[in-house]
């Protein structure tokens, strides 16, 4: 099996080109990533036909990106379609990461010991084509295309769906530690080595090595909140 990177953008994991783009994956991007980087902030309220005239979009495509948003756990919908932004909330953090914790590490060792020689080098050379930009988006979005290369190669489609969901709930988190450049420089070489690991079919390595990863992000993360 090869790694499809087809299915996620340079530096994004499920991202699509714009050229490719309708609507309501326009209306989800841009919202996204305001909701992201604090522009929409956590609690706002999302007023749809004001989204939507700053979008040069009808209400429909907000509505169902404002849907999808919901799903990801950044947006809450109540009755009569009012939608805000989602608290960032201690209790999700912890959640998020204590699943991780099991997963990820189950993920990259089922991809050691599955891994060919093909997708090793393609593990590489994304883990060498770091980004060079300031832009935190495009650092969180690498991290997370890099990360699901590496589960991509665990050929469990299920699994990987999990890790999915978990993403997109912990995004918003993870936003707080590309800001740091010190962390960021801690995560860089983090990556290089859990890729190697995989790379060289190391199991036990890979998933020690991924653990102590999700947990060190976890701590930077919980010493924030407290």
């Amino acid at each position: 099996m090869t790694i499809n990177s087809a299915q996620f953008s340079t530096y994004g994991s499920r991202e699509q080109s714009f050229a490719a783009m309708t609507k309501a994956d326009l209306a989800y991007s841009r919202i996204r990533q305001q909701i992201l980087t604090g522009e929409l902030a956590p609690d706002a309220d999302l007023d749809q036909e004001g989204l939507a005239a700053d979008l040069g979009l009808s209400t429909t495509p907000v509505r169902e990106a404002l849907r999808r948003l919901e799903s990801e756990g950044l947006v809450l919908i109540r009755a009569h379609r009012v939608a805000t932004v989602a608290p960032l909330s201690y209790e999700t953090m912890l959640n998020v990461y204590e699943m991780r914790l099991l997963l990820d590490p189950a993920a990259v060792s089922a991809a050691a010991n599955r891994i060919t020689v093909e997708e090793s080098k393609q593990l590489r050379a994304m883990a060498a084509d770091h980004p060079r930009s300031q832009d935190p988006i495009v650092h969180l979005n690498w991290n997370r295309h890099l990360h699901r290369a590496v589960y991509a190669a665990c050929g469990n489609p299920i699994l990987i769906g999990t890790l999915d969901s978990l993403w997109d709930m912990s995004d918003r988190y993870r936003m707080i530690m590309v800001k740091d450049q010190e962390a960021s420089k801690s995560v860089r070489q983090d990556h290089f080595a859990i890729v190697s690991a995989v790379a060289d079919k190391l199991a036990d390595r890979a998933a020690r090595l991924m653990y102590e990863h999700v947990a060190e992000s976890h701590a930077r993360l919980r010493s924030v909140f407290e």
